[in-house]
């Protein structure tokens, strides 16, 4: 009797051998697809807020030069972080230098400071962070130069060039 319980847990022992590999593979595969599935609805409930706040814009009455000389003034307060490339473009780096480009347009009575386009990373739009540090900025720096500012409309995006396998970039649709 005890040959038996032997030989039956010895074939039993050769039988998982032979499978664990295979169980190892689907079970790494089915871990993969169900991480996929939830950093995917993470990111798709994400979304919508992180465009609405890189859409969101910042309208400074005053004139062009002027707002320009803000906005210059307020990127330099950190300057690994913002570059003004020309007056009234600033360009905000998340990992690259130019992952998020914001530019002023004129605005009815001021200039409105707005997102021109960003990037996203592993398919994600990033720069949001940036976008919220370099507002907060702009405001100081508008209001210790006596220059009003005050929230202006949303802006809306879209992705428009594909960068690499998972990386895009998003430009205003209006």
């Amino acid at each position: 009797m005890n040959n038996t319980l032997y030989v039956v847990l010895g074939a039993a022992l050769l039988v998982l051998v032979w499978f664990l590999p295979r169980i190892r593979r689907r079970a790494r595969r089915w871990g993969n697809d169900v991480g996929t599935k939830a950093g995917q609805k993470f990111a798709d409930n994400r979304l919508p807020g992180a465009l609405a706040g890189l859409g969101a814009t910042l309208v400074l009455e005053t004139n062009q030069e002027s707002a320009a000389q803000v906005v210059s003034a307020a990127a330099a307060t950190k300057p690994k972080r913002f570059r003004s490339e020309t007056p009234g473009l600033v360009t905000a780096k998340f990992v690259e230098a130019d992952d998020v480009r914001v530019r002023l347009v004129p605005a009815g009575s001021g200039t409105q400071l707005q997102v021109e386009s960003f990037r996203d990373y592993m398919q994600f739009p990033q720069g949001l962070r940036e976008w919220e540090d370099l507002q907060q900025r702009v405001t100081a720096a508008a209001q210790a130069a006596g220059v009003p500012v005050r929230p202006g409309g949303v802006v809306t995006y879209e992705r428009t060039q594909q960068l690499d396998a998972s990386n895009w970039r998003w430009t205003r649709t209006d």
